[in-house]
């Protein structure tokens, strides 16, 4: 498995710290690298479509659908230890019954600009695996 030390720089240099990198290590690093590379596409293949959901969700209106889909996202985000985004996915996720669609879009929007960030962190890290 790959050691904290040997992924740190790659991810220092070009991110805003959206995994807490201690914490994704102690939990993944004692899988092995291809368990963990697929863990990650399992994550690019879905989160286009789970965003989707919860969009869809916000405009219809449909809090039951919408606190499901936050609750999910807010599982993966804690899985790889996005500590941030969790936090954001679990205030919009108790926020649902409560707000009106354009705070729930203004919310949401802000949760997708900071999975950019997640994004290429994760992509940093597949890319770290890959290459071992």
């Amino acid at each position: 498995s790959i050691e904290e030390s040997d992924i740190k720089p790659v991810i220092n240099n070009s991110i805003k710290g959206m995994i807490e990198l201690d914490e994704f290590w102690n939990t993944f690093g004692i899988f092995e690298d291809q368990f963990i590379i697929e863990m990650i596409e399992c994550f690019f293949d879905d989160y286009l479509d789970r965003f989707e959901a919860v969009e869809k969700s916000i405009r219809e209106h449909d809090v039951t659908k919408l606190k499901h889909n936050m609750h999910s996202l807010k599982g993966i985000f804690a899985n790889f230890r996005a500590n941030k985004l969790k936090d954001m996915t679990n205030e919009l996720e108790l926020k649902a019954s409560n707000s009106d669609s354009k705070e729930l879009y203004e919310m949401f929007s802000e949760i997708k600009k900071n999975v950019e960030f997640f994004i290429e962190e994760l992509g940093n890290i597949k890319t770290s695996l890959d290459e071992r």
